[in-house]
């Protein structure tokens, strides 16, 4: 009997505890999630683990690298493999270099080659708007129509050029905003002098742009042509597209319609570079088809071109094949995932090795080495431990800063990444840190050098694109403007992606444009805030009483007007219970005030499901929604 009561106290108090854990749950969850700051993780730890990995390695690999004259870091893919989302990171010395995620339900756009109809001519904007049978209409611009030549960043090599430049050093572009901030060139040795001159001298001359008339002629409205995607769809705008066709291969990239062909600069010796014109001069590329080298191609044997341009023609003709088949608009040739991805343009001989959490794609990407380098094969290992991938190798620590508005640098200052839509506002401060006149000078100059690193740094990893703005910490002394300035050139410079990179400001302002092909990391992650239309930010209930008091006197005015009668106006104000609270207290005797100067009568409904923003005016007598 003395055992009765203690079991149903037990089950009382287990019984209240649920639902009070319940309630907590209930209430936790009607509020936002609490905002993570972002985690500083140190470099020496990340480096520390990787060191340790490393030594890990098979002996061979280890002996070859310890051999090796340059000193390098420990380079390894990871990718982690879900039924909606491949990703891929890029770590170098155990810090994350780059980060990539494709959605596995959603179609590879950039890169893809369509066949489309001529809908509609701009002229306006010198541009056309083709059919592909995409939801949104792709856009070509008439430069992008005509032929066009080599950009900046390869050099172009005619039939039979095996002769060197001998000014061929690739180097900064030296520019009149340089020379005037006294950010120029001036005394530089290396990578650094020239490069304009140099890059316009193997160059040709841009054609100019076909008139609008002669769009219309060749390409009228309803003919075919055939396009590829140079930047996907971002927002509201369409596809960018091009009939300059490229499509890449492990070593060199195929251009069918143009026999225009050259090497990458990013080749920098001048004896590699001769060495890779005579293989050019001798592969037998295809009549009125050109090639590019990639710089992946730098040391390789002249039979791996000769097999990677064998691949690309084969290919070519497939995709020939499908347009011909397609019978009205469609996509004939489309780059390949991820994994196929990784093996042509991430596994290059730097990386030690390749980690893959998923037993397919594990499988798919080692028949894919295979194809292009045995070798390689090697590096590539399947990890089945309990422990997520990422978080075994602290990536998701890592990315977590991807997402985070404010990025901590180790000094203890900080950056802050806000992305708009015209551009991207990135402000260095010096978090708590206080310093005294005499370090403080030294201070600023640091924390805005680990800034320049961590904002490209940061670029990479969000695939962050367009215009973008970072306002430093002011430094008044020019030599380290330039010093900081430099700095983020050095950084931009191992971007694959093109940028542009103008000297620091008197202010601290520095502007620079990034290439962008898809949308930012951000964007695909996050969907603009439906309460506030992604502003950030509602109206106070100060500034929505003012708005109702000025509507309910502006209404009873034009009542008062229209009826030409002084009778006592029945009024219904329909609005959120917060701003309805203002008006009970704060705003009390403004609403009395209103009722007696015009003789009207106001009754209020509050709902919490209404907007905050929002309210109604309605006549209570017959309904009708007063404006």
């Amino acid at each position: 009997m003395s055992n009765t009561p203690k079991k149903k106290n037990t089950r009382s108090s287990r019984s209240n505890k649920s639902k009070g854990s319940h309630n907590r749950y209930e209430e936790e969850l009607k509020a936002p999630p609490k905002e993570k700051d972002a985690e500083l993780i140190p470099t020496e730890e990340l480096s520390h683990d990787a060191r340790q990995r490393e030594k890990k390695q098979p002996l061979l690999k280890r002996i070859a690298k310890a051999m090796s004259k340059e000193e390098t870091t420990f380079k390894e893919l990871i990718i982690n493999s879900e039924p909606l989302e491949r990703r891929m990171a890029f770590l170098d010395d155990g810090v994350l270099q780059k980060f990539e995620v494709e959605k596995t339900d959603q179609e590879q756009m950039v890169g893809a080659v369509f066949k489309g109809r001529i809908q509609n001519h701009e002229p306006g904007i010198k541009a056309v708007f083709v059919d592909i049978g995409q939801p949104k209409n792709a856009f070509l611009h008439y430069w992008d129509i005509v032929p066009q030549g080599l950009d900046e960043d390869f050099e172009a090599v005619d039939s039979g050029d095996e002769e060197d430049d001998p000014d061929e050093a690739e180097v900064e572009e030296t520019t009149e905003a340089e020379d005037e901030s006294g950010g120029g060139n001036k005394g530089r040795k290396g990578k650094g002098r020239g490069r304009g001159r140099d890059r316009n001298k193997n160059r040709r001359r841009r054609p100019p742009a076909p008139t609008h008339e002669e769009v219309v002629e060749k390409h009228p409205i309803g003919s075919e042509i055939i396009i590829q995607i140079t930047k996907g769809q971002i927002g509201t705008k369409g596809p960018r597209t091009t009939t300059n066709l490229a499509i890449p291969g492990r070593f060199m990239v195929l251009m069918p319609f143009s026999d225009q062909s050259g090497i990458s600069r990013k080749i920098e010796d001048r004896e590699e570079r001769k060495r890779l014109k005579q293989i050019l001069a001798k592969l037998k590329i295809p009549e009125g088809m050109s090639v590019i080298l990639r710089t992946a191609g730098e040391g390789k044997k002249p039979r791996f071109f000769e097999r990677d341009l064998s691949m690309l023609v084969q290919k070519w003709e497939e995709v020939t094949k499908q347009i011909d088949s397609t019978p009205n608009h469609g996509m004939v040739y489309q780059e390949p995932d991820l994994i196929g991805r990784t093996v042509r343009d991430f596994l290059t001989e730097e990386i030690d090795r390749v980690i893959i959490d998923n037993e397919d794609d594990f499988n798919r990407i080692q028949k894919e080495v295979t194809k292009v380098s045995r070798q390689s094969k090697g590096k590539i290992s399947y990890f089945s431990d309990d422990i997520p991938v990422f978080e075994r190798f602290n990536i998701e620590r890592q990315i977590e800063q991807t997402f985070a508005r404010k990025v901590p640098l180790p000094s203890g200052g900080e950056i802050v990444i806000e992305e708009t839509e015209a551009l991207t506002a990135i402000d260095v401060n010096t978090g708590g840190h206080r310093v005294k006149d005499s370090s403080g000078k030294n201070f600023i100059v640091q924390v805005n050098l680990e800034a320049a690193r961590e904002v490209a740094r940061q670029m990479r990893l969000r695939n962050i694109g367009g215009l973008i703005i970072v306002d430093f910490i002011d430094m008044k002394r020019r030599g380290d403007r330039n010093a900081v300035y430099h700095c983020m050139r050095r950084e931009m410079d191992q971007d694959r992606a093109r940028s542009h990179v103008l000297p620091i400001s008197q202010l601290g302002i520095l502007q620079m444009t990034r290439q962008r092909h898809h949308e930012s990391n951000y964007s695909t992650m996050f969907d603009n805030c439906p309460y506030c239309r992604g502003r950030g930010i509602v109206k106070s209930s100060r500034s929505v009483s003012v708005e109702i008091q000025r509507r309910l006197t502006a209404i009873v005015r034009r009542l008062r007007n229209r009826l030409q009668s002084h009778e006592e106006l029945t009024l219904r104000v329909m609005l959120h219970p917060e701003n309805l609270e203002r008006l009970r207290t704060e705003d009390e005797k403004q609403l009395v005030a209103i009722e007696q100067d015009h003789g009207v009568k106001l009754s209020f409904r509050a709902d919490p499901n209404f907007h905050l923003e929002n309210f109604k005016i309605v006549n209570a007598a017959t309904e009708e929604e007063l404006h």
